[in-house]
């Protein structure tokens, strides 16, 4: 059985484990309800899935939780954990 987060990981070509949510507040309240299934889920999230969103890389050192700053959120070259540049994307 496949988890709600790798279905709508490969539906949005998301390559991370930890994937963000964005839901409004209804949305919010019935995805915290112990009871849904995977399906109910899914439909909660297929409704988002549709909103345009831009991926891009960002620098490796956002990674350690002492690094504070707004520039760790600008485009950066694709790199791998350690920093080190990639040639394919």
């Amino acid at each position: 059985m496949l988890s709600e987060s790798k279905i709508v990981g490969e539906l949005l070509n998301i390559k991370s484990k930890d994937m963000p949510v964005m839901l409004d507040i209804e949305q919010g309240n019935s995805w915290l309800q112990a009871t849904n299934t995977a399906e109910v889920n899914l439909e909660i999230l297929g409704s988002q899935i549709s909103q345009e969103l831009i991926s891009y890389a960002v620098s490796p050192l956002i990674n350690n939780l002492a690094n504070d700053s707004e520039n760790l959120l600008n485009p950066a070259p694709s790199a791998d954990q350690f920093g080190n540049y990639s040639l394919f994307d």
